[in-house]
């Protein structure tokens, strides 16, 4: 005896329409001996990659799948009597890939659904025959009691409905299936129907008897156990805007699944359903239905592959050859333009193919050309380009050179100011940005405050050499780490130039992310280690910069002539970041 779920939502693509993980699905599976585990929420893809996980850690083989809500073509364009578009009640079809043929064509379905004229309204919609263009490795569940079959039969439509199976069967053949499922809703509850899901099942069973379709017993699992469907009532209500309160009100409408048995059942658990309601089947029958679930998951065998790089698309044929040839027309035209000297064109040869040996080497030849299409499609359009990033607040104060302390929105280019080395340097540009992100605020013990972009590097002690001399006082071994401000914890201590001694009073003593948008500023600082400080703690400046940006237009900054250090773009470490903002004016 063999089953796995084939029918199944989760808390991350089903919208509080389900509310176990799929590692606690995972877990239960392992626990019953199932050997698959599918996801196949509403209209969304959004829990694949934590299927991936969740059987990857746990041994088992991932179906990956999507309930698609479905449309005909004709309601796409009818009109009620207030002049809009008419709304039908949702209908739903499970659809699985059997391999990467059906992953990428359930993928291109989703997308289609998003973004085709007619198909997105109040919820992402296939038609039937988007659904039969992209059939290839894919299986086709009849779903629940929301299916085009269902809701035909609940129309007095039957002979339509099987007119309608009968297509599915000629596109699909053997990777259509008829899900039977087993609930308390046997009763006229659904769609006027005497017997409910009963009769519903009983339809679908004759259809699938009467034209060799294999029949399946699936769950439509939202949650992990039985008792759990009061938690998913009430999240179904947080959905809706409704209260507990209104859930307990029965004056009041409130939307609630009515069936209080959506958990991970097991074979036994359909043994007893079909007892306890009456559904009149053979434990022969369940255990056969069962046993079929299993050959359907037998079938999937895709697994998303691990990757070691970035994919990127390849914008031409040879992108690594067109990244080269549009760096020297962008060098002999800045040349051209007297923005590079000729004197320094060696200069610039080395740095363009130091940096390009690290693009290649990383496998970003073809992320630069999508960047430069981008950017180069914005400009050709008039689009207004700039930076998209900034680095601290405005009224974080600088120490300058003479000691004083300057808000940093108020420091001009040529100001000196004292580095994060405790060495006096001039401010060779200043860079103003707008954001609109969550950022972080530090505070020490003696309450200086650093209010900053998250990826914003400070200079920390390394408390494993520390060498503490007494309850407040402690000496450094020369080891200090730039750290990243939102990574920065309660109890770090943070370096002031100003002491030859640190101090417990550079102990942060608080951390909070806040929503902001405004302003930003970043110094760029003539110096070797591009350091300055914020009320004497020491902090990175962004010193960031690519000639080969440079070269494509991408950027307008010559980091050449600034000093900028491409390492801090692109390491053998570092990931290339590239966050820029644009917009066109609209009439």
């Amino acid at each position: 005896m063999s089953f796995t779920h084939l029918h199944i939502h989760n808390n991350v693509g089903s919208k509080l329409d389900g509310i176990a993980s799929l590692e606690d699905y995972a877990k239960r599976a392992v626990e019953l001996g199932h050997t698959h585990l599918a996801c196949t929420d509403h209209g969304s893809l959004s829990g694949w990659y934590d299927l991936q996980q969740a059987c990857t850690k746990y041994k088992l083989q991932p179906i990956f799948g999507l309930e698609q809500y479905v449309i005909e073509e004709k309601e796409m364009l009818e009109i009620n009597s207030e002049k809009k578009r008419r709304r039908y009640p949702n209908q739903h079809l499970i659809l699985l890939a059997k391999n990467e043929a059906g992953y990428k064509n359930i993928s291109h379905l989703h997308y289609d659904s998003m973004t085709l004229e007619g198909r997105y309204y109040y919820r992402n919609h296939s038609t039937i025959e988007d659904i039969f263009k992209y059939s290839e490795g894919v299986m086709v569940g009849t779903a629940c009691m929301a299916s085009p079959f269902a809701r035909l039969l609940k129309e007095g439509k039957p002979e339509e409905a099987e007119k309608l199976f009968l297509k599915f069967k000629d596109v699909f053949k053997d990777d259509f299936y008829v899900e039977l499922q087993f609930n308390e809703l046997n009763d006229d509850r659904i769609g006027g129907l005497e017997n409910g899901q009963k009769t519903i099942n009983n339809f679908m069973k004759g259809l699938a008897d009467k034209h060799n379709v294999k029949k399946v017993i699936t769950g439509d699992v939202h949650y992990l156990n039985q008792e759990d469907n009061v938690v998913q009532n009430i999240a179904i209500a947080m959905r809706s805007g409704f209260t507990k309160a209104d859930i307990e009100d029965e004056t009041k409408k409130t939307f609630q699944i009515e069936s209080k048995n959506l958990f991970y059942h097991d074979v036994s658990d359909y043994k007893d359903f079909n007892k306890r309601w009456d559904y009149g089947y053979t434990d022969e029958e369940i255990e056969e239905w069962c046993n079929n679930s299993q050959y359907f998951a037998d079938k999937c065998d895709y697994q998303i592959p691990e990757r070691d790089h970035m994919i990127i698309p390849a914008v031409t044929a040879d992108d690594i050859t067109k990244l080269n040839d549009e760096c020297y027309l962008g060098l002999e035209k800045k040349i051209k333009e007297g923005l590079i000297e000729e004197k320094d064109r060696e200069k610039y040869v080395k740095r363009l193919e130091y940096e390009k040996g690290i693009l290649v080497k990383k496998g970003f030849a073809s992320y630069v050309l999508v960047l430069w299409d981008i950017f180069k499609f914005c400009s050709d359009n008039k689009f207004m380009v700039g930076f998209g990033r900034g680095c601290f607040l405005p009224n974080n104060k600088v120490q300058m050179a003479d000691g004083s302390l300057k808000n940093i929105q108020e420091i001009k280019m040529g100001d000196y100011i004292t580095s994060g080395c405790a060495k006096e340097e001039i401010v060779k540009n200043v860079y103003e940005y707008d954001i609109d992100e969550e950022i972080v605020e530090l505070t020490t013990e003696d309450g200086r405050v650093i209010s900053c972009t998250k990826d914003h590097k400070i200079l920390k002690v390394d408390k494993n050499k520390r060498e503490y001399e007494s309850e407040k006082k402690y000496s450094v071994k020369l080891s200090n780490s730039w750290v990243e401000a939102s990574k920065l914890e309660v109890g770090d201590i943070l370096v002031d130039i100003n002491l030859k001694e640190i101090y417990n009073n550079n102990k942060i003593m608080k951390k909070e992310f806040k929503k902001y948008k405004g302003k930003v500023y970043d110094l760029n600082i003539n110096s070797l280690d591009h350091t300055y400080n914020i009320e004497g703690l020491s902090v990175h400046n962004s010193g960031a910069g690519s000639l080969v940006l440079y070269l494509l237009n991408i950027t307008k900054i010559d980091p050449v002539k600034l000093d900028l250090i491409f390492e801090r773009f692109l390491s053998e470490s570092r990931s290339p970041d590239v966050v820029m903002s644009y917009f066109k004016e609209l009439d």
